[in-house]
């Protein structure tokens, strides 16, 4: 047969089976990425994938990114140890990594979970998961090289070891977030974006069902602290992301598993296990942040806790004596105010930033959350200081890419809700708390074995007047 063919030529092209839908039809290579493929985005035409894509054979090149050598002495270990693919299913597995998990048949359990590892990697994952190792790993704060190992490559090992899919999906809201941020490209920011809430909505989704039981009671935390890392990255989207830090639903939702009660009796388990490299370097940061609460006073902050805040729970010392006539009231206002010291102390501290954000949320008492979102006046001025302290940081040195820069306006939000009476216990723009006449005493403060202050309350709040508290 003749090889010359009249009319037009046609370019060769190597056929693919695993684009969208859209691309088939029109017989043109698709780059295969997903919601929506660069041919379709770029026509403004609907991109359709159709539900066979999951039964397609993954390209070759993915194969080689997921499946180790045959002769992998890992991957044999793995071999011995699990059941081997259905020969129905092309799919190539990662063989789970050799690590002792109490959680890893708890966590398979669940549906959700399991549904998880039935979707196939695309290009974009495979980038968010590039960037985070690469990139993002290196960010959270200015740590030695063991700390930056453990967030590079001992997180994801601990997500894939253990089957946590949601602990894998915060990590890519994260990176897919901090990527919208470092491109100031319009459509590449708001894709970036669009696939960091999916993520963030999946780890979510992942998570829930541990976090509560049958009874839509809170569970406890698993012993290697896969859900407290999975809680820090959400903690870090959230900060970054946030026009609202304090938003009460959000800090319910952190202080599931991080609160006080579960640090302390999971601390020493995180501490010598999986977590371990993150959990001593804060372990340190505690002992620095205790040796600080000796001074009332540092000469590098602008920002001096005012003592007055530690006497905002005394009838006698604000307006609306009533509120704190109920000793348990008090006692809530009182610890709320006093933990303000630990993420003072925190923020004085380079390398610190974190704990400085999040600390008081972990020791606050849950009650003080409800009369936040009560919009009480006295628990929005003590939260006006913490935001008094993030303002302060801030000017201190640059911050990290997470931390926003919105304690102005948030400050300005909180002094609109308490009343002109209460006005005068706002912090001003610089940080610094506007003076008060009234010197007051500050009886009644101990710090527990954790630095945690606590007020117990003294004989003069004997009377309990009607609690704003649910019982």
């Amino acid at each position: 047969m003749d090889d010359e063919t009249p009319g037009r030529s046609i370019r060769p092209h190597k056929k693919t089976k695993t684009g969208c839908k859209t691309c088939r039809r029109r017989r043109i290579k698709c780059d295969e990425s997903t919601p929506l493929c660069m041919n379709c985005e770029k026509r403004d035409i609907e991109c359709v994938w159709g539900d066979e894509r999951d039964e397609l054979e993954r390209p070759p090149r993915m194969k080689r990114l997921t499946t180790p050598p045959a002769d992998s002495s890992s991957y044999k270990r793995a071999k011995s140890k699990h059941s081997q693919p259905s020969q129905t299913d092309s799919r190539p597995r990662t063989p789970p990594m050799e690590m002792s998990s109490p959680l890893s048949t708890s966590i398979s359990s669940f549906p959700s979970m399991s549904a998880a590892a039935n979707q196939p990697l695309d290009l974009g994952t495979l980038e968010m998961m590039h960037h985070y190792s690469t990139v993002l790993a290196y960010t959270f704060n200015d740590y030695d090289a063991p700390v930056s190992e453990f967030w590079k490559s001992g997180v994801p090992s601990l997500a894939f070891s253990t089957d946590a899919h949601f602990l894998l999906h915060a990590m890519l809201a994260v990176s897919a977030l901090h990527l919208s941020y470092a491109h100031s490209d319009g459509a590449l920011s708001t894709r970036y974006g669009f696939a960091a809430r999916t993520q963030l909505d999946k780890a979510k989704a992942g998570l829930l069902p541990i976090l509560y039981d049958a009874d839509s009671r809170p569970s406890e935390p698993d012993n290697m602290g896969i859900t407290f890392i999975t809680h820090f990255l959400i903690a870090l989207y959230h900060f970054a992301s946030s026009k609202n830090p304090l938003e009460p639903e959000w800090v319910r939702f952190l202080r599931t598993h991080v609160n006080m009660p579960m640090m302390e009796k999971f601390w020493m388990q995180y501490y010598n296990g999986a977590i371990g490299p993150f959990i001593r370097v804060l372990t340190a940061s505690h002992e620095v942040i205790n040796k600080g609460l000796q001074a009332d006073v540092d000469e590098r902050s602008d920002y001096q806790l005012p003592a007055y805040l530690q006497n905002i729970h005394l009838a006698s010392c604000a307006p609306d004596p009533e509120e704190v006539m109920d000793p348990e009231i008090a006692r809530v206002y009182a610890e709320a105010a006093g933990t303000l010291r630990r993420s003072w102390k925190a923020s004085l501290h380079p390398g610190f930033e974190y704990q400085a954000a999040l600390v008081w949320f972990v020791l606050i008492p849950d009650e003080f959350i409800t009369l936040l979102s009560l919009k009480r006046p006295r628990a929005l001025i003590i939260a006006s200081h913490w935001c008094a302290i993030m303002l302060n940081m801030s000017t201190l040195r640059p911050m990290p890419w997470w931390m926003p820069n919105i304690w102005r306006t948030e400050i300005d939000r909180l002094r609109g809700l308490v009343g002109a009476q209460w006005e005068a216990w706002i912090p001003d723009y610089q940080g610094a708390p506007l003076e008060l006449s009234r010197a007051y005493d500050v009886a009644g403060w101990t710090n527990n074995a954790y630095g945690q202050a606590v007020y117990e309350p003294t004989s003069a709040l004997t009377s309990t007047g009607s609690s704003l508290l649910p019982r």
